[in-house]
């Protein structure tokens, strides 16, 4: 059972990402997709830090000591 539940889970994040992309509002989205907007910020910045990560670019990342 959980499984399906996080297989729908999964799938209704992909779709909210497609929207997102698509420049859909995220009223929209979260209305759209069933996921909550907050849920799927938190799930898209975390998405583009693991990116940024792996592909070497974290330059915008200011260190306190720089200041």
């Amino acid at each position: 059972m959980k499984s399906k539940e996080l297989q729908k889970s999964k799938r209704q994040h992909e779709l909210a990402n497609i929207f997102f992309e698509m420049g859909m509002d995220l009223d929209l989205i979260e209305k759209v997709s069933g996921v909550n907007r907050a849920e799927f910020l938190r799930r898209r910045i975390n998405l583009v830090k693991e990116e940024n990560l792996t592909n070497g670019n974290n330059e915008h990342i200011i260190s306190n000591e720089e200041n």
